[in-house]
């Protein structure tokens, strides 16, 4: 019972890697599309928003495997 609770877990962990880079790369990649068609304003609000909560997931995730 515990292996497939930890499999669970493991799976659950991987899936959420792979969504959140793919929810990355498609917000990233529309930052770009918009700097490339003159919208700069909302090309650099989105991008430094996309960047600003990846970097906030990954401290706030390395803080808890801290502690």
């Amino acid at each position: 019972m515990k292996k497939a609770l930890i499999k669970s877990d493991a799976r659950r962990a991987d899936l959420g890697l792979l969504t959140g880079f793919i929810i990355s790369i498609i917000s990233l990649g529309g930052s770009i599309y918009l700097g490339i068609n003159d919208k700069v304003a909302t090309s650099a609000i989105m991008g430094g928003g996309t960047m600003t909560g990846l970097v906030a997931v990954f401290v706030t995730g390395n803080k808890r495997q801290r502690d």
